[in-house]
């Protein structure tokens, strides 16, 4: 399974030619956690995963000289907005559905607890309301279901059995009293590891628990 998910990793970011050369000064991304030696405290199908030695510095130097590309094609729509008149009216939203595991904790794959899969980046960019620098305050919890309340909210209808809440509010500064506290993130067997899951993530703790009946409890300010 993992060599699967390495070679898809490894064939997804093709740079184009203009920046096969750039980055020269990349030193490689190395969280603590990387090609983890003791998995002890892991449930079972974490253990049963060989330590890996790879630390993927060449396949996320191409994922970053491909993301320049990706910056040169945002830049092009920008200012095509802007020369009609549109881009001051124009809701812009960067995200993704999962984040993947560089080798964390021995992991290649998306379809784990683990923040490096669940926890990506979001930027919103309204410029009634952010004037291009706004930003949801990184200790709130927004989810990628809030986008359709959003986007519904900013066209004036009601988005019909949508879950989620607008982030209107934080984009101009003003963050409501009540927002979530807490998250659910699922997984259901795909027959490979790891088990079917059910877990909870607090802006303080995550906790896990599998169909093995093994659990996890991280306090995400020291763990």
């Amino acid at each position: 399974e993992n060599s699967t998910c390495e070679y898809w990793l490894a064939s997804s970011s093709t740079p184009p030619r203009r920046y096969l050369d750039a980055l020269p000064g990349f030193q490689g991304i190395r969280p603590p956690n990387l090609n983890e030696a003791d998995v002890s405290d892991k449930p079972a199908w974490v253990q049963a995963l060989a330590k890996g030695t790879n630390t993927y510095d060449g396949q996320r130097k191409k994922e970053l000289q491909n993301l320049l590309a990706v910056d040169d094609a945002i830049a092009r729509l920008l200012d095509a907005l802007a020369d009609t008149g549109r881009l001051e009216d124009t809701l812009i939203v960067f995200a993704s559905d999962n984040g993947v595991m560089w080798g964390e904790h021995r992991l290649i794959r998306k379809a784990v607890p683990f923040d490096g899969a669940s926890h990506v980046p979001m930027l919103v960019r309204y410029d009634p309301l952010t004037g291009g620098v706004g930003q949801v305050d990184a200790s709130h919890l927004a989810l990628n279901l809030d986008l359709a309340p959003t986007i519904a909210e900013l066209a004036g209808v009601t988005p019909v059995g949508a879950e989620g809440a607008s982030l209107l509010p934080f984009l101009d500064g003003t963050p409501p009293a009540s927002w979530r506290d807490r998250f659910l993130i699922e997984h259901l067997t795909d027959g490979k590891s790891p088990p079917s899951y059910c877990a909870v993530r607090t802006t303080r703790y995550k906790y896990v628990r599998y169909s093995t009946g093994e659990e996890e409890l991280y306090d995400l300010a020291s763990d």
